[in-house]
């Protein structure tokens, strides 16, 4: 009988009732649209007749779905009464992943957390607080057992009060060497007392002193390590112990200076001087003082080294103020604060730059845009305008009159770094409409020419050293930038200027850092270093291994892998071999006829 839409519903209405049909009946393989008539479903998709009615226990898969995520969860609540009497489910299952509130069946706790039925099943969890007081009761030390422990380990330390080994208790001395009398009493947690290696010593007083005499170094021993290690260097009859100086004398140069031993034995130091860099005495800044300055700045004050601020005085304006020595001697230095007009040089190429915070602004002139941005960032300021390279004459000329017009006319008193004001009294937005406020001729490329003229010779100047030195560096040297601002501008980390670094190095140089060179030469010797102590660890630990082929047994050498397993290369591939074999023996027979033939052709040859 052929079968039509009508047909169709009713055989339909008969397996499935709350099954309702929306589309026309084509063919048995054709998909029809339906709707669930379900109350709170009302579910509309496209299935074929066919597949309705084979007699499907729920036609509409929403309903199929719901039935059975809710068979799902009744499994689960099956499991756990069998299985879990100690937790009780109060929460709302969705997936299995998903986490849902769980409550601790015991009356006393009733705990309740958040967990997945999968770590409930899998991992065995349970309530979090009863697992914690598990943890704690089996970690409890009772009082008798650590009395045995300490009659045992310590006999000469008497516990007088105890609670547990996490909570502190009192302690009583009985040795007789004790500094107090009658025994010290002091408290300690017990847990830390068993994990201390003071032995039979006593309170911890005389612990320490134990252990800092067995771990004293003689002073015959440190000598003949330094013969053996350091054969160049003479140490003096001054040493005392191992953290206070002693002086010390180089072999070849003769050079003297005070220091600790550690810096020998554990940062593998030599001769400063030889090095180039020896440590600036008292007696050689104040030479160099009175070179840089000309006999007009004196030392005043306490030294305390040469990175250490001391009083200096100004023997022109009788200024007082404190500063680094090495800022006052070195390549350019800083001067007196007060006789300084400018702090900067004038007959140099110069910048003009304006910066902002979050409340404030403030103006500035420099000769090294790099740096003094980078210090000025330190303290949280922003760049937002800059102007040069240009004559320092020109720049100081427009700052000064800038600073008149600031004074006069907005009443801001500017002084030295504090070219700085409120956002709220006054803001602009650039250099050039500053000058516009101020009623000062602008910046114009006009003024520049000549001075641009300069800079661009300085570059040419520069390129032309390179161009001349191209046999002494790589190709790769050239694309770099030239100069430190062309690198900080381009956010280059590196620039090369065809210079030799202090240290007589002609490669690139970092723009906040020393050239590539030394770090590489310095990355060198820690390399060694760590090298240096892994080998004499690993041969003061004489560690043997047992070869799992041969059952040879070797030593641990530092030449060897962190890994190894095996005693040498036969034996490490001698189970892959075995597995070639057995997986291809038709292969090694082919192979072993070769080899055969081979031999054979030889010797008859």
């Amino acid at each position: 009988m052929k079968i039509n839409t009508d047909k169709f519903k009713e055989d339909l209405k008969k397996i499935l009732p709350d099954i309702e049909v929306l589309g026309e009946y084509k063919t048995m393989k054709t998909k029809i649209k339906l709707k669930c008539s379900v109350k709170d479903c009302n579910h509309e998709w496209f299935s074929t007749p066919d597949n309705l009615l084979r007699r499907m226990k729920y036609g509409c898969p929403e309903c199929a779905k719901k039935e059975l995520n809710n068979t799902w969860k009744n499994n689960i609540r099956i499991w756990l009464k069998k299985n879990r009497n100690d937790l009780i489910l109060i929460g709302s299952l969705r997936k299995y992943e998903d986490k849902t509130k769980w409550r601790c069946a015991k009356p006393e706790c009733s705990f309740e957390w958040e967990a997945n039925f999968k770590s409930i099943r899998g991992a065995g969890s349970g309530c979090p607080k009863c697992g914690i007081e598990k943890v704690r009761e089996s970690k409890i030390l009772p009082e008798e057992e650590f009395k045995k422990w300490l009659y045992n380990e310590r006999p000469l330390i008497k516990l007088l009060s105890y609670k547990s080994q996490s909570n502190k208790a009192t302690f009583q001395c009985l040795n007789n060497d004790c500094d107090t009398k009658g025994g010290k009493i002091w408290e300690t947690i017990p847990e830390v007392l068993r994990l201390q290696n003071r032995g039979l010593s006593g309170c911890n007083h005389c612990g320490w002193k134990k252990s800092s005499r067995e771990k004293r170094i003689s002073e015959k021993a440190i000598r003949q390590w330094m013969e053996e290690n350091k054969p160049k260097i003479i140490m003096g009859k001054d040493y005392e112990n191992t953290k206070k100086h002693t002086s010390f004398t180089c072999k070849v140069c003769n050079y003297k200076w005070k220091t600790s031993i550690n810096v020998f034995r554990t940062n593998d130091a030599g001769c400063p001087n030889c090095s180039g860099n020896p440590p600036v005495t008292k007696e050689r800044f104040l030479e160099r003082l009175s070179e840089v300055s000309k006999n007009s700045i004196r030392l005043i004050g306490k030294w305390n080294g040469n990175s250490q601020k001391s009083l200096f005085k100004c023997l022109k304006c009788s200024n007082e103020w404190k500063a680094q020595p090495a800022r006052l001697t070195s390549s350019s230095p800083t001067g007196c604060p007060s006789c300084v007009e400018t702090g900067f040089n004038r007959n140099l190429p110069s910048w003009i730059y304006l910066m902002e915070r979050e409340i404030d602004q403030q103006f500035g002139i420099t000769n090294d845009l790099v740096q003094r941005i980078k210090f000025h960032e330190r303290e949280g300021w922003k760049l937002i305008d800059k102007f040069g390279p240009s004559s320092g004459e020109y720049i100081l000329e427009k700052e000064s009159k800038l600073k008149i017009w600031l004074k006069e006319e907005i009443g801001f008193d500017l002084k030295g770094k504090e070219e700085n004001w409120l956002k709220n009294k006054f803001k602009v937005k650039n250099l050039n409409s500053l000058f516009e406020f101020a009623k000062i001729e602008k910046l114009y490329e006009k003024k520049l020419i000549s001075l641009n003229n300069v800079n661009q010779g300085s570059n040419s100047l520069t390129r032309q050293s390179l161009n001349c030195r191209n046999e002494e560096y790589p190709f790769e040297w050239k694309l770099l930038p030239k100069t430190k601002l062309e690198a900080w501008e381009n956010n280059e980390k590196k620039f090369f200027d065809g210079k030799r670094c202090r240290q007589g190095h002609l490669a690139p140089r970092f723009v906040s850092g020393p050239c590539t060179e030394c770090i590489k030469l310095n990355q060198l010797k820690i390399n060694a270093r760590v090298k240096e102590t892994r080998a004499r660890k690993i041969i003061d630990a004489k560690k043997f291994k047992e070869c799992p082929e041969c059952k040879k047994v070797f030593l641990i050498t530092p030449e060897m892998r962190k890994d190894k397993t095996f005693c040498s290369k036969i034996c490490a591939g001698a189970e892959s071999k075995r597995s070639y074999v057995k997986n291809n023996p038709e292969l090694v027979k082919e192979q072993k006829k070769k080899s055969r033939l081979k031999k054979s052709k030889l010797s008859i040859s």
